[in-house]
């Protein structure tokens, strides 16, 4: 390199006076520069400054080389930036769990609220006809129809006993019961069925029985009920009265009755005292 006129420049110390602190290259770039005015340009272009916008990440060479310009030009050297921290495998385990969990609960939750009504008849599987239930209720025919038919079996009852009473006319006979459908006699509402099961569990602890119907006698004074009595016949009450001791029954549930077509219910029945 040579002056204006020819001769050699002498080369400074690496600081130019004791005011100036100022590199060794830092002299020498300013000398170039007026020296070679074209040759400025080039230099600046030479540092390379990363776009703040760009998102493309450098490659450590070109870093390099970034830094080293920059040390030449006495620019702070730019700091590699870190590299993206990665996620451990177990965290990546914990979301995936915490993940399955979440679904098993929606699922839960949809089939409770979501699920089929539990009213509904399940279907019978094909080839198996549903069949009733052995203790399935009866229809509501069934108890009328079994009580028609206490009815009918007392009917007969009175029928059968008629033969006996009618060599009974003006005797008295022990009385044992009377009970009329509908009645609540005892804090109990009885039926044709009630008075035909007590007629028979009467029959087991006396012996013979008779039954009549109160409306064709003349000596009762109510109608329309079903009567049991013992078809033996006294002249008097009191042997009648004496059988119901006998039987250590109350006066409500044994008395003496007199049976007559003719005479009126007045005088016609006698209790115990």
């Amino acid at each position: 390199m040579h002056n204006g006129d020819g001769s050699r420049p002498r080369i400074r110390p690496a600081v130019s006076n004791r005011f100036d602190s100022s590199s060794y290259y830092e002299y020498l770039e300013r000398q170039t520069a007026h020296s070679d005015p074209q040759a400025q340009p080039a230099q600046q272009r030479q540092v390379i400054q990363p776009s703040q916008n760009s998102t493309q990440r450098p490659s450590p060479h070109t870093l390099q080389q970034n830094q080293a310009r920059n040390q030449l030009h006495g620019q702070p050297a730019q700091a590699t930036p870190p590299p993206a921290p990665r996620k451990s495998k177990s965290s990546m385990w914990l979301s995936a769990m915490a993940a399955i969990a979440v679904a098993a609960l929606l699922i839960t939750v949809g089939v409770v609220l979501l699920g089929p009504n539990k009213g509904v008849e399940p279907t019978p599987p094909q080839g198996k006809p549903a069949t009733k239930s052995d203790d399935a209720p009866s229809s509501p025919d069934e108890p009328e129809s079994t009580n028609e038919q206490a009815k009918s079996e007392l009917e007969t009852i009175v029928s059968d006993s008629k033969s006996d009473l009618s060599a009974l006319e003006e005797k008295w006979v022990v009385q044992l019961s009377a009970k009329q459908p509908n009645d609540n006699a005892g804090d109990e509402e009885w039926d044709y069925s009630k008075i035909l099961k007590e007629y028979q569990d009467n029959e087991k602890t006396y012996g013979t029985l008779a039954m009549l119907k109160s409306e064709d006698w003349s000596s009762f004074r109510v109608k329309d009920y079903w009567v049991t009595v013992i078809p033996t016949g006294y002249d008097s009450p009191e042997p009648a009265l004496k059988k119901c001791e006998e039987f250590k029954l109350d006066r409500d549930h044994c008395f003496a009755k007199r049976l007559s077509h003719t005479k009126g219910p007045d005088g016609s029945t006698k209790l115990r005292e």
